[in-house]
């Protein structure tokens, strides 16, 4: 009994033989790559008159195994040997972005040359710890991440499916890519960039509150660094808000310490209102409201640069 051929080669492309029957022998389709394709120019695609129809790896786990696993938003199939020219069906798994790059990086990690260190009794090894449960503020940062990225894969997708429409339409231009609309904004997740969202809204801030600063005077500072720790560089706290920091004391005030209220009003998430109430300078410009009712005016830009202990030296 003769043995079917696991693959048809064409043009070194490795293609399932059921997929090579179904589709190029009886469908006249085609099998390559196209410069015009603005999407996956590395997999091959599925041609027929019209265009493009869906790549290659894509046509043969929807024929083969659609019916019984079919792709759900979000997976992607695999290349189990990382060769994007085998798309036999051997060769082709389904999974979430994150099992896929865990797959990806188990193969690195089997086919990479590692060097053993016998360094005798300097090992270590480190003790059992407990699982540590993630906090409010962490799990609601990841969960922001996590939808985020979701959202811009879906936004992928959708716009993929409208580009091979267009493209097999019979008016259609496969080499020009459907426009995409206005991008969102991207999402606030550091505080670099709460601190610039934040500084643009000082002055209506300052234009809203200002006018309840008393303008008393603050005394200085019990409490001054030692001249061992000056030298050092450890000594010095930076008293002055910054113009991000300036805004969020004025926006705490605005909603009289809400922390959520501000937050939601300067559009940033509450994990960073909360690290930036922490900070020194904001904590003591909230000190000095509810004790001397004063407005912290925004930081010179000299004074924000760290203390170093050669400008110690240098004095």
């Amino acid at each position: 009994m003769k043995k079917k051929p696991k693959y048809v080669l064409i043009h070194g492309i490795k293609m399932d033989p059921r997929l090579h029957a179904e589709a190029v022998l009886t469908g006249g389709v085609t099998v390559g790559f196209d410069d015009a394709v603005p999407y996956d120019k590395e997999y091959p695609w599925l041609f027929d008159e019209l265009g493009p129809i869906e790549t290659l790896h894509a046509a043969t786990w929807n024929l083969l195994k659609g019916g019984l696993r079919p792709k759900k938003d979000g997976e992607i199939i695999h290349h189990i040997d990382g060769d994007k020219l085998n798309c036999t069906i051997e060769n082709l798994g389904i999974g979430t972005p994150k099992i896929h790059g865990l797959a990806h990086a188990a193969k690195r990690q089997r086919l990479t040359p590692r060097k053993r260190w016998h360094l005798g009794g300097l090992f270590r090894p480190q003790a059992e710890k407990e699982v540590r449960d993630l906090g409010f503020i962490e799990e609601l940062r990841y969960r922001e991440q996590i939808l985020a990225r979701e959202a811009k894969r879906a936004e992928d997708a959708a716009r993929f499916r409208a580009w091979v429409e267009a493209a097999r339409s019979p008016g259609g231009s496969p080499s020009a890519p459907s426009e995409p609309g206005p991008a969102a904004p991207p999402p606030v997740l550091d505080l670099a960039a709460a601190e610039k969202l934040l500084a643009a809204a000082l002055p209506r801030l300052r234009a809203e509150l200002d006018h309840l600063d008393s303008g008393d005077k603050i005394p200085p500072p019990a409490s001054r660094p030692r001249q061992r720790d000056r030298l050092l560089g450890i000594g010095r706290i930076r008293r002055g808000c910054t113009p991000g920091e300036a805004a969020m004391v004025r926006l705490l005030v605005k909603h009289r310490l809400d922390l959520a209220a501000a937050a939601a009003e300067a559009k940033v998430p509450v994990f960073l209102a909360e690290k930036m109430r922490k900070t020194t300078a904001v904590d003591l410009a909230i000190k000095n409201w509810i004790d001397w009712g004063r407005l912290p005016p925004p930081c010179a830009p000299k004074k924000l640069r760290p203390y170093k202990a050669k400008d110690r030296l240098a004095g």
